[in-house]
């Protein structure tokens, strides 16, 4: 079977996971808009992109718990990983990383960080959310 290299780290991030997450995040910007527009060049499929992962986060994020609660770590890799992207493609950097940590906890098997990264993403999306209303 071939491995997947991302697989290799997987253990390594889930045991970084327990570091500062302004640490572990910075760099990152919490949302970068322009460079999402760069990519997608179409500001309004933007705003209707963005609303929708907005509309949605709140639901995505009980489901992550769900998964958690019922240990299944395949599922939750795998919601996981989607969220990152839509969170990437979005702009939103930081909460990608945190979905990111997650993904690769889950793909590790180590369910314990789990929790915790999601209230790391939660809160790292309440940053985005802040943004968002302000520029509304």
């Amino acid at each position: 079977m071939d491995r997947n290299p991302t697989d290799e780290a997987a253990p390594d991030a889930a045991r970084d996971a327990g570091t500062d997450p302004q640490r572990r995040h910075a760099g990152l910007p919490v949302l970068d808009k322009e460079g999402a527009l760069a990519l997608m060049d179409d500001e309004e499929f933007y705003d209707y992109f963005s609303g929708e992962i907005l509309a949605a986060f709140d639901d995505r994020l009980d489901e992550l718990r769900s998964l958690i609660g019922r240990g299944k770590a395949a599922e939750l890799t795998i919601k996981a990983h989607s969220l990152k992207g839509v969170l990437a493609a979005m702009g939103a950097g930081r909460a990608a990383a945190s979905a990111g940590l997650l993904e690769m906890a889950a793909r590790s098997g180590e369910l314990d960080a789990a929790p915790r990264l999601t209230g790391e993403l939660e809160e790292e999306f309440a940053k985005v959310r802040v943004i968002l209303a302000a520029n509304g």
